[in-house]
């Protein structure tokens, strides 16, 4: 794993559950403010390459809203998939 995607798993690490859980209503959820941010895109209907340059994207459900720990994986998960598709990091 590169010092990139392992910098990226730290900051998903580091997002507290309280920016996660209860309801997402910011365009900018929650930043380091140095290499890393998480934004909420909003509703999509999108099935395929929604998010083509991020380096990693998740949907959820908005009527069964996932718990913290549950929206870290989907982020991890899709972090290290999108490694393949952005130039490997």
């Amino acid at each position: 794993m590169g010092k990139t995607r392992k910098a990226m798993i730290a900051f998903i690490d580091e997002i507290p559950a309280s920016k996660l859980e209860g309801g997402i209503s910011s365009n900018i959820i929650y930043t380091d403010n140095r290499n890393f941010r998480l934004d909420n895109q909003g509703t999509t209907t999108a099935k395929d390459d929604a998010t083509p340059f991020s380096v990693a994207d998740m949907e959820m459900p908005v009527d069964d809203p996932w718990s913290a720990a549950e929206i870290k994986e989907a982020l991890k998960k899709s972090c290290l998939e999108h490694g393949d598709k952005t130039g490997g990091f």
